[in-house]
């Protein structure tokens, strides 16, 4: 059983009208079951666009990766860990 966070992220304004930050998260808790793993905590970015590196949510993972709060990182896509790949490779690298 690993200790597992999980991240969700929606930039746009219908996105978040239509709760699909929640339908990720939703998804993200039901793969973190499945796997047997323990969620520790969520972060999300709801209305921050993936082009941009500076978000809350993805700036706060990014400093809990340098604790021992967990094992595992849930997303549904890279996308929505960035847009740019340049960026998708300087968090993923962090994350490893």
């Amino acid at each position: 059983m690993k200790r597992a966070v999980l991240y969700a992220r929606v930039s746009t304004d219908a996105q978040q009208k239509e709760g699909t930050i929640e339908s990720q998260v939703l998804e993200l808790k039901r793969q973190i079951a499945a796997a047997g793993d323990v969620l520790v905590k969520e972060y999300t970015d709801d209305g921050y666009s993936g082009t941009l590196l500076d978000r809350p949510g993805i700036e706060e993972l990014r400093r809990d990766v340098k604790t021992l709060l967990f094992d595992a990182v849930y997303f549904l896509d890279t996308d929505r860990i960035a847009r740019d790949v340049a960026y998708q490779t300087i968090i993923l690298g962090e994350l490893i």
